[in-house]
């Protein structure tokens, strides 16, 4: 508890805050100097069907809620981080596609549903290749075209922003493809 106290005064003692997370420079919008993400050079001709996780496989990325919508939707996930899971059988009934150099290539949409976020690294990656990112606010990131943000915690509605994206990917398809 002191700690908390010890930043709780530090912060209230600071002349400016310094972020480029959106949330936290809501909450210190009187004296926040907040810096943009900077979105790396990717280029991505993607055309995937699997739903990439940043993770790890932690209650506080939202893991539980991203399993949940798993079930329901039976797409195939790639794991990015896989180095800490709640438990070794955590993701036993997902369809868990292999990792590669090449995953944004596979990857349909990014989800990281997470009750807390600090380094939005994947999901800066995913925006920039033009991948739809599906995250909670608690992520940081300020609105874009491919962002669609959810509630931390509801496995509903994120469950209904992937039929959402899933829906609008498989329309884009099917015009895309030669009548005969």
């Amino acid at each position: 508890m002191w700690m908390v106290q010890a930043e709780a005064e530090a912060l209230a003692c600071a002349d400016y805050v310094v972020t480029p997370h959106a949330m936290l420079a809501a909450l210190f919008s009187s004296k926040v100097c907040q810096l943009k993400w900077k979105l790396p050079a990717i280029h991505s001709n993607h055309a995937g069907t699997c739903i990439a996780f940043p993770g790890p496989a932690l209650a506080r990325k939202g893991a539980y809620e991203l399993r949940d919508s798993l079930r329901a939707l039976k797409a195939p996930l790639i794991l990015l981080n896989t180095e800490r899971a709640e438990s070794k059988q955590f993701w036993k009934d997902v369809d868990v596609a292999p990792i590669s150099q090449d995953w944004l290539e596979k990857t349909a949409v990014v989800v990281q549903p997470a009750f807390i976020e600090n380094n939005p690294r994947q999901v800066l990656r995913a925006l920039a290749a033009g991948i739809p990112v599906i995250a909670t606010k608690e992520c940081g990131i300020e609105a874009h075209p491919s962002l669609t943000l959810v509630g931390a915690g509801d496995s509903e509605e994120l469950t209904s922003a992937l039929q959402g994206i899933f829906l609008k990917a498989n329309r884009a398809l099917a015009h895309s493809e030669p009548t005969r």
